[in-house]
């Protein structure tokens, strides 16, 4: 299923374009398309750095996290646990974005551990 977002091109640029973002990931983008005009979500990841530690500073959460993933970089992972202390974070070197594909049981394992069962 996750490979059809990238079967057209428009959508694999997209992707590529917010992959070359990650140096500044968790501030949003804005950049003219050409067919749909200016794009901007800088305002939700404003509001996303607002609201995240504000309502989870105090709740269990767990990250599985694909080190060949963009979004994998330490400076990133640093900004989620800055937003959530308790944050518990599996970092898998050698797999990228779709974890959960090949680390199914270490996700539910720590889900349940997380739970307390």
């Amino acid at each position: 299923m996750f490979s059809e977002a990238l079967r057209s091109l428009p959508n694999v640029r997209s992707s590529q374009r917010n992959v070359k973002q990650t140096p500044v990931w968790g501030h949003g983008y804005r950049y003219v398309d050409p067919t749909h005009g200016p794009q901007d979500n800088s305002a939700f990841y404003k509001r996303m750095q607002t609201e995240v530690p504000e309502h989870w500073k105090d709740l269990p959460a767990v990250a599985h996290i694909g080190a060949r993933d963009p979004l994998g970089k330490k400076s990133v992972l640093a900004q989620w646990t800055a937003a959530i202390p308790a944050l518990d974070v599996h970092r898998y070197p050698e797999v990228g974005h779709f974890v959960a594909e090949s680390k199914g049981k270490e996700i539910a394992d720590s889900i349940l551990a997380m739970l307390g069962h």
